[in-house]
This record gives structure tokens, C-alpha cells and sequence, in this order.
């Protein structure tokens, strides 16, 4: 492994950026020790304290409506069986702790005596909403229902709680639940995407959704009446909206071609002010939004990522209008001035569509260049100008990196993001096969070296190019992805199920249409020598996606080898890890 790459890989992230209630401190996760820990900076010091170091790693923290406090959300070896641990100064406890079950952290109570969260205790399908009195020790269920619930916030005379309800990541109700009676009632009158939502005052809520319109935008609801008003839209999408109620006042993230501009508003008197001071970037965002006030709405934090600055917390200053970088993640002495900047471009596909995409030129021309196809998952995600260590390695290694946003991408819309729906999940793979012959008839790659990388979704984008269109594609690299659709379906966790067939289709309903589509189907087709990676305890796609794989390619004589990850999971999370496997794929490509 060269030193180029083994230093940007030692490159360090801090996300999550809280605010303590006592106003002093900042709060954060960071793999400073090489896995996700929870880490607290007091005004004036140099260098942050480690709150938490729990037996694995942090996904997020929730700080209480009292100082010195905070729930983290845990797991173990990347199986996402999240289980909650209160963090109280120097004390630390599992107050939700059984790892045959998923926790998932709700709100505070307006007092910091209680806490709410949903689990799947009852049912491994279903999500119901429970709330813990720390005081006396004791979990109360609240709302039982056969559906997928999360906790969204509590109202700050404690009465009712809010509660969204999930169909598909863009089909969700909202629900009000009476505390002390657990009535529940619906909010809204159809489905559609409801996001973020939050109490400004008993009787009103601040929302990101895209009820009536194909962009995301922020409205108002009043629950009483139920009524929806826009509070602000724009031509491209909201990605996140962030409250602070006591100042009421909002910050929303427009997404510009992946790029964000974060948006401080006034509610009151419409006035809005863009933050400066943040690199070309997006917010980070993996576990927990990437946007946050204090209690007094003074400060803003913003988790960041940008392709040459890496990953770190922002604070800016609502009175000042000044932005500060707040934390120093190590930076393993890269120097940003010699990685690369992506260009936003557009290529034609087969229907006449403009595929966005941002394109990493190589930084050692020596003639056309090989190129590397880099595919997101999701499928409803997309390609941000983002800290991407193996993006740098590769374009400063002779490499052109393209990485598209295909149909079913966020951040163009409602009817984009559904266009590779169900039975057009193959008009998405048409629009890689058009990225690689775009490439290769622009002269900006050499047509006979063009690999395709990616990981979870993106991994089935690899592997169904790669059996859809073989002459295209010289190697590729295929991280926790889907082979077989109808086992995926069958292994995946029960509480995920019911929302990947909402995106794929169903066992039921579309078996033999899976089943067509199904890379595994299709190996025989395969001409490109292949590498597969895979953390062993993934909950999402499991293993034996990759396992079945790779078996049937050794059993029709074709290249293929696979790296097992036995303590990760959906993500490669630790850096001995990182270090093991993006190496080897890199050299792999070589």
C-alpha cells in the first residue's frame, strides 16, 4: 500500500454536531481512534474530551434539555441492532439494552425526564413507540401498530408526541399521540414525503416535504386544523431543515447539483440570510442530520464534507453571520492543494434524458486515461462533492473518475428519484451502459479501460452492468451489493422488507420480474474479472448475497475474489478495515 493512500485513509471525520443545553459545549462523533466515539469541546479548549468509547462504535448522540446529558445510539460490528446508552457527565448506563431488538432514539420530554424511542420489541417487522422514565427506571408502550414508526419530536407542554409513520423513504403519514391516554390521530391528509418535522409551539409544526410539488420544500402545519403552508421553496430541492424555537428561526440546505448552500430564515419576518464560510461541499449526514441549534438559536452547527477539507463541525454565529470550523479531524498532513476538485456535466442516454454527473479528471495525464464508473447506492441517494479518499487516490493515481447520479437519484425531483421504480429498474442500468460509450466517444476515457465501482445498490448497478453490457466494461468492484433480488428479499432484516419492496417490487407481486433482473441469473454473461467486498454481520444485504456470488462465478470458471469483513457490517466503519480493503481494491483495478 502506498503512503499516498495509507494517508488519506488515516484522514480523521467529525460529524454530528450538537449543542450542549449548558451553551458552552459542542458535542460531536469522531473516529479520532479510528472508530466512531462520542466527543465533547468546551468553549476555550484546544482539544476535545472522548464522552463516550462505548465496546463498538457511536452512530449518534442526542443531547437532553438539561446540561450534561445526552442518549447515544450504539452498535456492534455494524449489525445496527442500535441499543441506547445515557451519557451523564462522567457516568455512563444502557438504559434500552436487549440486542435481539433495533432501538431507534425519538426526543427528549421538554423537562429531560423522559425520553422517547421506537422499537421493533413486539414484532421484528414493525416499529412501536415506547417512552423511558428515567427517574423510576420504567419503559412504557405508547403506540402499537403494524407499520414503521419514528419518533419526530415532543411538544414543549409534554402533552403529545409526534410521530411519522413509513411507507417508503418518500411515502410517510404524520401522527399526533396523546402522552398521557395514547390516542393517536392522524395529521395529514394524504401520503407524501414528511420530513424533519418539529414543533414550533403546541400548535405548529415546521416540516420538510413535497406535498403538491415535485421539489422538497419547507412548510408549516398547524395540527389542529391541519393546514399546510409553504415557508419556503425554491427551484431545487430542501435537503434538510434544522428549528430553533425559542428564536424561531430555521436553516434549510438547498442542494445544487449535489452541493448544498445553507439558508438561516426568520419565520416571523421571512428575512434569510445565506451562511458563508463553508468550502464547495455538503452536509454529512450518514447517521443524523448534518444541521443544528443551540436551545437560544444563537449558533448553528453544520456537519460538513467537502472533497479537498475532508469531514468537520461548523459553528456559525446567527448575530455575526460569521461561520468558524470548530473541529480539526487529523488530516494525516494531506495537502488539499493536490487533491481534486469535481466539474458538475451532463451526458445523453437512450431516452433523450441529461444524466447529471460529477467528473474527476485525472491528476497525472499521460494520454487518455483509464476511468473508473463510481455508482451511489440508495437507490434514493446521490453523488455530493463529498470527502471521498478512494475518489483521490484514484484520480492522482492516473484514473478519471465519473460518478453519475442515474434516474432514481434525490435531488431532481420527486418524478426523477421514481423513475427507475419497479419494473424500470433496468432503464437506470441503461443509463450507466450511456455514461461508459459517452466516456469513451468524448475522448475523455480510454474505451477499453472502464471499470464500474460501487457499493450496496450501486453494488447490484456493478454487477448488472456487468452482465447487462459486458463488452463495455474492463473490471468491477462491488461492495455489500445485491445478487439475487428474491434472496436479498427474503434475508434482509424484517423490519427493512416491506420498505425495499415498496423501491424494487415484491416477492408476491413481482417475483418473476426479480428474478429476471437478478444479476446471479446472468453470470455466464460476465467477461470482466470482478472483486467483491462484504462486512459479514451487513443487516441490509447479507453476506450470502456475495457469498452466492462469488460461488457460482468459481463454478463457471471466471475471475472473482471476495474480501470478508467478519466485524463490520453495512459500512466499512473502522480503519484497520478501510485499510485492508481499499488497498486492495485499488491494486485490483491496477
Amino acid at each position: 500500500m502506498s503512503d499516498r493512500l495509507a494517508r488519506l485513509f488515516l484522514v480523521r471525520s467529525a460529524y454530528g454536531g450538537r449543542f450542549d443545553a449548558d451553551g458552552r459545549t459542542l458535542l460531536f462523533v469522531a473516529d479520532l481512534a479510528g472508530v466512531p466515539q462520542a466527543w465533547a469541546l468546551r468553549t476555550g479548549a484546544r482539544w476535545p474530551e472522548l464522552l463516550l468509547a462505548p465496546r463498538d462504535r457511536v452512530q449518534a448522540i442526542h443531547p437532553a434539555p438539561i446540561p450534561g446529558a445526552l442518549i447515544a445510539d450504539t452498535d456492534v460490528g455494524g449489525d445496527e441492532q442500535t441499543q441506547l446508552v445515557l451519557v451523564r457527565g462522567s457516568d455512563t448506563s444502557s438504559v434500552v439494552e436487549d440486542t435481539a431488538h433495533v432501538h431507534r432514539f425519538g426526543a427528549w420530554s421538554p423537562d429531560g425526564k423522559s425520553f422517547a424511542f421506537v422499537a421493533n420489541t413486539r414484532d421484528l417487522r414493525w416499529f412501536d413507540v415506547y417512552v423511558r422514565d428515567l427517574a423510576r427506571g420504567t419503559t412504557r408502550l405508547v403506540l402499537s401498530d403494524d407499520s414503521t414508526n419514528a419518533v419526530a419530536d415532543w411538544s414543549p407542554d409534554g402533552a403529545r408526541l409526534l410521530v411519522q409513520r413509513v411507507f417508503s423513504n418518500s411515502q410517510h403519514e404524520l401522527w399526533l399521540l396523546d402522552v398521557a391516554n395514547d390516542a393517536a390521530r392522524l395529521l395529514t391528509a394524504r401520503r407524501a414525503r414528511y420530513e424533519d418535522a418539529r414543533f414550533l409551539d403546541n400548535d405548529t409544526v415546521v416540516l420538510r416535504t413535497d406535498l403538491d410539488r415535485d421539489r422538497v420544500g419547507v412548510a408549516m402545519l398547524a395540527p389542529d386544523i391541519a393546514a399546510m403552508t409553504s415557508l419556503a421553496a425554491a427551484e431545487v430541492e430542501v435537503d434538510r431543515v434544522a428549528l430553533a424555537r425559542e428564536a424561531r428561526l430555521i436553516a434549510y440546505a438547498l442542494n445544487r447539483d449535489g452541493a448544498n448552500e445553507v439558508i438561516v430564515r426568520s419565520i416571523d419576518s421571512g428575512v434569510e440570510r445565506r451562511v458563508g464560510g463553508l468550502p464547495r461541499g455538503a452536509l454529512y449526514e450518514y447517521w443524523q442530520s448534518g444541521l443544528a441549534f443551540d436551545r437560544q438559536g444563537r449558533r448553528l452547527a453544520i456537519s460538513w464534507t467537502a472533497e479537498r477539507e475532508g469531514v468537520d463541525v461548523f459553528v456559525h454565529d446567527v448575530a455575526t453571520g460569521k461561520t468558524r470550523q470548530a473541529t480539526q479531524a487529523p488530516k494525516a498532513a494531506v495537502n488539499p492543494r493536490r487533491l481534486a476538485e469535481s466539474e458538475v456535466v451532463r451526458y445523453p442516454t437512450f431516452d433523450g434524458r441529461e444524466i447529471p454527473a460529477l467528473w474527476y479528471p485525472t491528476l497525472r495525464a499521460t494520454g487518455t486515461p483509464p476511468c473508473v464508473v463510481y455508482v451511489h447506492g440508495g437507490p434514493e441517494s446521490q453523488h455530493r462533492p463529498n470527502w471521498l479518499p478512494v475518489v483521490q487516490h484514484l484520480v492522482g493515481s492516473g484514473f478519471a473518475v465519473l460518478a453519475p447520479n442515474v434516474r432514481g437519484s434525490t435531488g431532481y425531483g420527486s418524478e426523477y428519484e421514481h423513475a427507475d421504480d419497479v419494473r424500470k429498474r433496468m432503464d437506470s442500468v441503461n443509463d450507466l451502459a450511456h455514461a461508459a460509450r459517452w466516456l469513451a466517444e468524448s475522448g475523455r476515457a480510454d474505451g477499453e479501460r472502464i471499470a464500474v465501482w460501487g457499493g450496496s445498490y450501486g453494488g447490484f448497478m456493478v454487477l448488472a452492468a456487468l452482465t447487462t453490457d459486458p463488452e463495455l466494461w474492463a473490471a468491477g468492484v462491488c461492495l455489500v451489493g445485491i445478487g439475487n433480488f428474491v434472496t436479498f428479499l427474503q434475508a434482509t432484516g424484517a423490519y427493512r422488507r416491506h420498505l425495499r419492496e415498496a423501491e424494487y417490487g415484491s416477492l408476491e407481486h413481482d417475483r418473476d420480474f426479480l428474478e429476471s433482473i437478478s444479476p446471479i441469473n446472468h453470470l455466464d454473461r460476465i467477461r470482466a474479472p470482478l472483486l467483491l467486498i462484504h462486512g459479514a454481520n451487513d443487516p441490509r444485504v447479507p453476506i450470502g448475497e456475495a457469498e452466492q456470488m462469488v460461488n457460482r462465478l468459481r463454478e463457471l470458471g471466471r475471475p472473482a475474489d471476495l474480501i470478508r469483513l467478519d466485524d463490520e457490517g453495512h459500512q466499512i466503519a473502522k480503519l484497520k478495515n478501510r485499510l485492508v480493503a481499499y488497498p486492495a481494491a485499488i491494486e485490483f483495478l491496477r
